[in-house]
This record gives structure tokens, sequence and C-alpha cells, in this order.
């Protein structure tokens, strides 16, 4: 489990995407974001796919509602980290970009290329999203 820090890394934590991925060794870090939203998240990997499994209930409505539109989840600004404690020794980097966000009854999953080579899902206008 890791807690995500939704927002832009560049924008401290305003906007929209991952700002920060917290891993078990960096929970005490989680009260330096008191204001930030943020929720646990199961993160796995399949083939070149990082997933990130998040649970519903544990959103909070004002975190689904301004990262989770209508279907995707928007990526403002780049995200590169190395989890640390973690059975992977590589980073992780996520690219700006519109990305599907895979909703069942009780969790909500986004799938992130490991090494990106391509632009994200589909493009929709930052207006869209809302502020």
């Amino acid at each position: 489990m890791a807690d995500v820090i939704f927002g832009s890394p560049r924008s401290k934590c305003a906007g929209t995407g991952l700002c920060r991925i917290l891993g078990p060794e960096d929970r005490r870090l989680l009260d330096q974001y008191p204001c930030c939203q943020k929720a646990s998240a199961k993160i796995s990997w399949l083939g070149e796919w990082v997933v990130f499994e998040f649970r519903k209930d544990r959103i909070s409505l004002a975190a689904y509602e301004r990262h989770f539109y209508d279907g995707y989840f928007m990526v403002q600004d780049t995200l590169e980290y190395l989890p640390k404690g973690w059975p992977i020794t590589y980073k992780i980097r996520i690219s700006p970009g519109c990305y599907a966000a895979y909703e069942s009854e009780h969790y909500l999953k986004l799938y992130f290329e490991r090494a990106p080579k391509q632009p994200a899902l589909v493009e929709i206008k930052t207006s869209k999203i809302k502020s």
C-alpha cells in the first residue's frame, strides 16, 4: 500500500494529477501535507503497466469529483519517483495526459505505462476538469 497525494508537483499539490506517492517507509511524511487531498492505493505491476487501485470508500467526495472526471484521471505534470522499500530498483515516470479511470462497485483503477513511449490514452481540454 502507498499513500497518494493528489495534485500537481509543480503547484504544491494544487491542480490535478499525482503530486506525491509515499511508500510504507514514508508514511511519517503525511503530516507535511495536511491540506492536500489524498488516498491510499494498492500499487502493483502488470507487465509494462503500473496499476493504482483505490477503494472508492476511502477517497473523499471532493477528491473524487476533482480528480476522477467523467471516467478519466488528468495528470497535469510529470511525476517521477523511485519507490523506497519496494522490490523494484527503477524510477517510475508518469507523464502528463488524460488516463482512463476504470471503475467498479468498490474500486477505481488507473493504469500507467511503466516507461511511456507515447502520449496518454486520449487528450481532453484541461478546462473540462473542475477546479
